[in-house]
């Protein structure tokens, strides 16, 4: 569903409890429906480049995410709730919003091995100075 000019995702999405895998990146989307958070069979996300203004604290209920692509939008934040992903293992952060803001509970993803981001982010001090040999902070 990448490069469908999509502006908005039906709340039916969540429905689709086997998915594993969404692309919805190149879209014209705002906003995720808070029934993304139902897709608990989901291991892979990417919503880059789209116009997203906010993530749903919903999606903190997708346990199966490994891999998590949120870049090139216009988020201020990342709901706190992304702590709770604790299979995800790749997070790209990078262009997500001027000054985008991660939340501290993000130290507490103990799976996570790579996070891009950019030189506005906001990063807490926990993931800057981790000291796991499976971490990569890789700043774009």
């Amino acid at each position: 569903m990448h490069h469908t000019v999509l502006d908005l995702l039906p709340e039916e999405i969540g429905e689709l409890d086997s998915l594993k895998e969404l692309n919805l990146s190149f879209n014209n989307l705002k906003h995720l429906p808070a029934s993304i958070g139902q897709l608990h069979q989901l291991e892979f996300l990417d919503v880059q480049y789209n116009y997203l203004e906010e993530l749903p604290a919903s999606i903190g209920d997708l346990h199966s995410l490994h891999f998590l692509i949120i870049g090139k939008n216009a988020l201020p934040a990342i709901p706190i709730e992304i702590a709770n992903l604790q299979s995800l293992l790749e997070l790209d952060v990078a262009y997500s919003g001027a000054a985008l803001r991660l939340p501290e509970s993000l130290c507490n993803t103990r799976s996570l091995e790579t996070m891009y981001a950019d030189h506005s982010a906001i990063i807490p001090n926990c993931l800057l100075t981790k000291s796991s040999s499976r971490f990569r902070l890789i700043i774009r």
